[in-house]
C-alpha cells in the first residue's frame, strides 16, 4: 500500500525588497496654512458736533434806573401852512396826550421846536424838553403861519435847533415832523429854491 507524505505547503514569504542605493525617500513638504487675519471691525464713524460759537460778552451800558422818554415835536409854520396850520397844531397836541397814555410807565418829557425860513423874524420859536407839558402845549398854540417865499423851507435849521435839545442820554428817544415842502438845496429840492447850493448855514440832512 502506498503511503502518502504529508507535504507541509507553507506560504511564500514576501521579502520586502531592498531599498535602492539613491534612492532618497522624499517626503511632501507640508502645505503652509495660510492665516487668514479678520479685517478689524470698522468703528462707526464719528458723528460731527457742531460746537457752539458763543459771541464774547459785550460791556453793556448799566440800565439806568431813570425811566424816560423824551417826545420832539416839529413843525414847519411858514405861511404856506396856514390852510392847516391849525390842524397841524391840533395833531401834535393828540400826538403829546397818545404818547403819555401809551407809555404809563414812563416819565415823558416835551419839546416843541418851530420854523420857518432864513430870512423870516422870528425864524425859530424854540422849547426845550419839560414835564410841564402845559407849557409844550401852550407854545404850540401860540404859533401863525408866516413868513416863507421861496417853494423849500429852513427844515436843516429846525432840525438843528432839535438835535440841540437837552435830551437825556439814557431816554427813549421820539420825534415828530409836520411840514409841507422840504429843505434847501437841489439835492433835496428840484425848483423854486431860493438856495439851491443848501442850507445857507451848511446844515445837512
Amino acid at each position: 500500500m502506498a503511503k502518502t507524505r504529508a507535504t507541509r505547503s507553507s506560504a511564500p514569504k514576501s521579502k520586502a525588497k531592498p531599498a535602492k542605493k539613491n534612492e532618497i525617500s522624499k517626503k511632501a513638504p507640508a502645505k503652509k496654512v495660510s492665516k487668514t487675519k479678520s479685517a478689524p471691525k470698522s468703528k462707526p464713524a464719528a458723528k460731527a458736533v457742531k460746537k457752539e460759537v458763543v459771541p464774547p460778552k459785550k460791556n453793556l451800558p448799566a440800565k439806568s434806573s431813570t425811566k424816560l422818554l423824551d417826545l420832539c415835536l416839529i413843525l414847519d409854520c411858514t405861511g404856506s401852512m396856514s390852510s392847516w396850520i391849525q390842524r397841524s397844531k391840533d395833531t401834535l397836541k393828540q400826538i403829546i396826550e397818545s404818547v403819555i397814555n401809551e407809555n404809563s410807565g414812563l416819565t415823558v418829557r416835551a419839546a416843541f421846536v418851530a420854523y420857518r425860513d432864513v430870512q423870516d423874524h422870528p425864524r425859530f420859536d424854540v422849547t426845550d424838553f419839560t414835564e410841564n407839558i402845559d407849557q409844550v402845549k401852550a407854545a404850540i398854540s401860540r404859533q401863525a403861519a408866516t413868513g416863507g417865499g421861496d417853494f423849500p423851507e429852513d427844515v436843516q435849521g429846525g432840525f438843528n435847533k432839535a438835535l440841540g435839545l437837552s435830551w437825556a442820554p439814557e431816554s427813549v428817544k421820539i420825534a415828530f415832523h409836520i411840514a409841507d415842502a422840504p429843505g434847501h438845496g437841489k439835492d433835496i429840492c428840484e425848483h423854486g429854491d431860493s438856495h439851491p447850493k443848501g442850507s445857507p448855514d451848511g446844515f445837512k440832512i
